[in-house]
């Protein structure tokens, strides 16, 4: 039996669990992509909208839908990640020694363009007659797919809460040079909320919510690691095609 033929009927099988899958979510349509090697089952909505890009608030979020082992298949679910932390998650890593230092730091960064996924953006608002939060509309943003793998032998934090903490956004500009468009969110509350910790060898699977603009830019991600106003580990994503507002680049990097 060739190898050809082998990987066909693996996947022919995973394909078949994941229609199963789905079946057993039949209230949402999920999506099957092939990425390095691999099975994805994305289970929220593919977007329709892009994200318009503030400048006065241009935090960088990127929520995250899979934290754990590398399998063959990877579900995603149609939230993000619980934001909150857990016995359990909190006995594993308290007691655990095997943290990384920066300079044993081995993190891939990897932007999936063909994964055309979504990401719901809820408004709401509290209902003092119900005593409880209404939702008044969803926006289905579009997104591409993030993988981050841990490649090292150590624990590595990546962040708080549901969203990876250390990514941002470049685009490279028509001088040559690549501009941060995006900030770190910072001064976040930390109360009860999950740490995301990658485990060796261990995958994250972010959504890049997608901006809308009017002209195509070479863009990258950068995974920047501060201790204090140190920057002790950065690592790229592969580089890739998406919109953004040419106006934006040319106004002064500090305004950015």
């Amino acid at each position: 039996m060739t190898i050809e033929l082998t990987k066909f009927m693996r996947y022919s099988f995973m394909l078949a669990i994941n229609i199963l899958f789905a079946a057993c979510n039949s209230d949402r349509e999920a999506h099957t992509f092939f990425s390095q090697g691999r099975v994805i089952v994305d289970s929220t909505a593919q977007g329709n909208e892009f994200l318009p890009f503030d400048q006065g608030d241009n935090g960088a979020y990127y929520p995250v839908y899979y934290l754990g082992k590398q399998t063959d298949t990877l579900f995603l679910g149609h939230r993000p990640i619980s934001m909150f932390s857990t016995e359990e998650l909190e006995n594993r890593y308290d007691s655990a020694r095997n943290w990384n230092s920066p300079a044993d730091m081995n993190i891939d960064v990897r932007v999936d363009t063909s994964m055309n996924g979504g990401h719901d953006i809820i408004y709401s608002h509290f209902s003092e007659d119900n005593e409880r939060e209404i939702i008044d509309s969803t926006k289905s943003i579009k997104a591409f797919t993030v993988f981050i793998a841990n490649m090292s032998d150590s624990l590595v934090m990546m962040g708080s809460h549901n969203f990876v903490g250390y990514l941002t956004r470049e685009v490279l500009g028509i001088d040559g040079k690549w501009i941060e468009v995006e900030h770190r969110l910072t001064d976040l509350c930390g109360a009860a909320k999950r740490s995301l910790i990658l485990e060796p060898g261990a995958i994250m699977v972010a959504k890049l919510l997608r901006y809308k603009g009017d002209t195509k830019f070479s863009c990258r991600l950068k995974l920047s690691m501060k201790y204090g106003s140190v920057e002790a580990y950065k690592t790229y994503s592969n580089i890739y095609v998406d919109y953004f507002d040419n106006g934006i680049l040319h106004l002064d990097k500090e305004s950015i």
